[in-house]
């Protein structure tokens, strides 16, 4: 799915420093449009599949770009808890693994409690 339209909410938006210290600004925000409009970049068949439905019924969607000197990265957007990651593909399992437990915590705690 590929339109001009937004597609979703990106919710609160974050970058890791990983990716604030190699992509260019311009082409973050280029991929973050990108990705909101349904653009899912270099991403496989099944992948852009699973964003089409998750579309619908909620979850998390990502997209992976590259910028002009050939970085690789990724957008992830967890659209029930309204938030939007670029990050660099080495990060995404200390931010899954960081991620997670602040989300159990939200579900134990209440929603609000940072």
């Amino acid at each position: 799915m590929t339109n001009n339209e937004v597609q979703f909410p990106i919710g609160r938006l974050h970058a890791t420093a990983g990716a604030v210290a190699v992509i260019p600004a311009v082409e973050m925000f280029q991929a973050i449009i990108r990705h909101v409009q349904g653009d899912w970049g270099c991403v496989e068949k099944a992948d852009h599949k699973h964003n089409d439905e998750a579309l619908c019924l909620g979850g998390r969607l990502w997209s992976a770009y590259k910028t002009q000197d050939g970085i690789r990265f990724l957008v992830v957007t967890h659209l029930k808890h309204a938030e939007t990651t670029v990050m660099l593909p080495c990060e995404f399992s200390q931010w899954r693994d960081a991620w997670l437990p602040r989300c159990l915590m939200r579900l134990i705690g209440g929603f609000g409690h940072e």
